[in-house]
């Protein structure tokens, strides 16, 4: 790192850089505080080197919302370890087509990057479907076809890692900064548990050999579009997803749309990140990072709560893209008492006229079954279930004899679209 640790430590004022941090942030919100702590804490932890969170960061808001400058000074402060990716190492995007696919032989594609190792021979017309990951990176892999017979194939394993996205690219690095997604784009979520929960890396970088080194790096990606996702989520994909929200949009001074005496509107300064460039700025910089580094470790090496904010937006994104959140917002209620039977929460999910933001469900998910149906409610750990209400502590309910969960219930009546059977 080129910037030097101050000798007043933790002590070292931070007026200037607080006061360009808690703009963007709107620090004057009934979150504001809660947003600076949580992004102080996220930030701090990714010095430490540490990958124990597991967690990807998300800084999401509108066009010049301060997005940039951030990251901007995050790039200048950590110099070389500090390294910015192609999207494509966490998202696909829709139509894109696998690196140097269809070229003429594995040489002239390229992929010579990566050793090609040979699958073996299988019957014409078996050929495999799996995705397996490289032996050299940790990316997908496609299937090519080497040489065809009439009754056998030799398949050969190719990695679709576009050559400067490989893994042994992001030793010693420890962030990766990722640039803007569109509204096309779909998380990949194999690939972010695997850059997020991997402790150990083994990669080879072009022509050289293969090297194993340990996980530093904190993934960081930048957006306007949230990305979309698979239709169920996992527990696991939420639990990494750290959402920094920016809230405020900055404007030209005679610009549309500016509003002096809107909160959430601020003017464009060009000269910003120029004047934050200085050593003393750097440094003040610095040091609010190490203070957040030493709140991750207080905090017993955990990151802190996001604040409302980042919740309220991280409900929306999963509603929007997982039919059984959608379902659970739209038609249900909670409570401590309430019950909902597994055969009805399954026969009203799978109605395709019930509601959604006030449009039908319609063809927007899957029929499941009482198997998936369950193992949808496991997913949602905060409902208790499957089990009889006297089980769950509940008593006995007049008329209920069968196994559900406690801690929701159906609307009554169900929102359906007008003139459809509300069961």
């Amino acid at each position: 790192m080129s910037w030097a640790y101050p000798l007043t430590g933790l002590a070292t004022p931070l007026d200037d850089i607080l006061r360009v941090l808690r703009d963007i942030m709107h620090a004057e919100a009934l979150d504001g505080q809660l947003a600076m702590d949580h992004l102080q804490c996220f930030l701090g932890y990714d010095l430490t080197g540490h990958t124990s969170s597991q967690v990807l960061g998300i800084l999401y808001g509108e066009g010049s919302a301060g997005k940039s400058v951030l990251m901007a000074l995050l790039r200048l402060l950590l110099g070389r370890f500090y390294k910015d990716m192609n999207k494509d190492i966490i998202v696909s995007a829709r139509g894109q087509r696998a690196a140097a696919k269809g070229a003429a032989s594995p040489l002239e594609a390229g992929e010579e990057a990566h050793p090609l190792e040979i699958l073996g021979v299988s019957d014409r017309g078996r050929v495999q479907k799996t995705r397996p990951s490289c032996l050299s990176c940790l990316f997908p892999c496609r299937l090519k076809v080497h040489h065809s017979c009439e009754t056998k194939t030799l398949l050969l394993k190719v990695c679709e890692a576009k050559p400067p996205q490989c893994a042994a690219g992001l030793k010693g690095i420890l962030m990766a900064g990722v640039e803007e997604t569109n509204v096309t784009d779909t998380l990949n979520e194999g690939g972010v548990k695997k850059l997020t929960g991997t402790e150990v890396v083994t990669g080879r970088p072009l022509f050289k050999d293969f090297v194993t080194f340990n996980a530093t790096m904190l993934l960081i990606l930048r957006t306007n579009h949230l990305p979309q996702t698979e239709k169920a989520w996992s527990i696991a994909l939420r639990r990494r997803l750290q959402l920094v929200c920016f809230p405020k949009r900055y404007f030209s001074v005679n610009e549309v749309g500016y509003d002096s005496t809107n909160p959430l509107h601020g003017v464009v300064d060009t000269k910003l990140i120029a004047r934050l460039s200085d050593a003393p700025h750097m440094e003040q910089f610095l040091v609010w990072l190490v203070q957040g580094a030493v709140r991750w470790y207080a905090n017993g090496e955990q990151l802190l709560p996001m604040p409302a904010r980042s919740i309220a937006a991280l409900d929306a994104y999963q509603v929007d893209n997982d039919p059984f959140a959608a379902f659970l917002e739209w038609s249900c209620d909670f409570g401590p008492n309430l019950f909902m039977p597994t055969v009805a929460g399954m026969q009203a999910y799978n109605n395709r006229a019930r509601l959604v933001d006030g449009q039908p469900a319609a063809y927007t998910f899957d029929f499941v079954g009482t198997k998936k149906f369950k193992e949808l409610m496991a997913s949602r750990a905060q409902f208790r279930g499957p089990a009889k209400t006297n089980v769950l502590g509940l008593g006995t309910i007049v008329g209920v004899t069968e196994r559900g969960y406690r801690g929701l219930a159906l609307k009554q009546p169900l929102p359906v679209a007008p003139g459809s059977h509300p069961a």
